[in-house]
């Protein structure tokens, strides 16, 4: 994707995070301690917001998603380094991820423990144990993934501590 396309693509985020908490131009601004005028250059993709107005917009919109969506997709550092693709529009739901988590113990219940051991005793992974180390590999990075989705929804402030109402 070359760089004027892919900064057309990220000015969109800003536009539609806006109209799907259905707030105008004026209000997200001003709740954001912006001007009406910057925040329509970062929907039009004239500028980029700074770290500081992401976190103002963040407050406004959807949490920290958007924060972990800059970082990702427009904040130089983040570009270098190998980060998790963050949607900033899709919501993360615990009931789908407590589902893929279920899931992927289900698998691992697939693979005997005494055959895990064998595995790791001789640190060699043959042809016999190839199926199962698979399993066992394909079922942690998921796990692993599922992790740090609940994560995300908990600094998301989407769960209710015990005793809250």
């Amino acid at each position: 994707m070359n760089k004027p396309q892919e900064k057309m693509k990220n000015c969109e985020v800003y536009k539609e995070l806006r109209r799907k908490y259905d707030k105008s131009q004026e209000q997200l601004a001003e709740e954001a301690l912006l001007t009406r005028d910057k925040l329509g250059d970062y929907e039009r993709g004239k500028a980029t917001p700074t770290p500081e107005d992401i976190v103002n917009l963040s407050r406004n919109l959807n949490g920290k998603r958007l924060c972990r969506w800059y970082c990702y997709a427009e904040c130089p550092v983040g570009k270098e380094i190998d980060l998790l693709p963050v949607d900033p529009m899709d919501e993360e739901l615990l009931s789908t991820t407590m589902m893929k988590i279920m899931n992927e113990l289900n698998k691992l219940k697939q693979i005997d423990i005494n055959r895990l051991i064998e595995i790791s005793m001789d640190g060699v992974i043959d042809k016999s144990e190839l199926s199962d180390y698979n399993i066992l590999r394909s079922s942690l990075a998921e796990l692993g993934h599922a992790y740090g989705t609940l994560l995300r929804i908990e600094d998301d402030g989407k769960y209710i501590e015990a005793g809250e109402n």
